[in-house]
């Protein structure tokens, strides 16, 4: 997957992907195809502890997809939607807040 290199729109870009456009392996793509997590937006707002609970999910799946999130900028355990779902962020401002609290000061 390319490296974004503007801000918002390469942010939302991302997040809207879906996992399996990450470098991740098979087994991986499994456990999130079964837990229902589509999209890296979804993903991310996991913890790590939330994806060891997957059955085959184990210690090295989950540093392979913390690297691959990692080459995008991203991380686990961000919650961006405040309970909405991904659909649910139509406005950059609502999205920007949502993912970074220091911009709701």
């Amino acid at each position: 997957m390319q490296k974004p290199s503007d801000g918002y729109s390469n942010l939302a870009l991302n997040l809207s992907r879906e996992v399996k456009e990450l470098s991740i392996g098979i087994r991986a793509l499994h456990c999130f195809k079964s837990a229902g997590i589509r999209y890296i937006g979804d993903l991310i707002q996991k913890s790590a502890s939330d994806l060891l609970a997957y059955e085959n999910f184990g210690v090295k799946t989950l540093i392979d997809v913390q690297a691959a999130l990692k080459e995008i900028n991203l991380r686990l355990g961000v919650n961006i939607l405040n309970g909405k779902n991904l659909a649910q962020i139509t406005s950059k401002n609502t999205f920007c807040n949502n993912f970074n609290p220091r911009l709701n000061k």
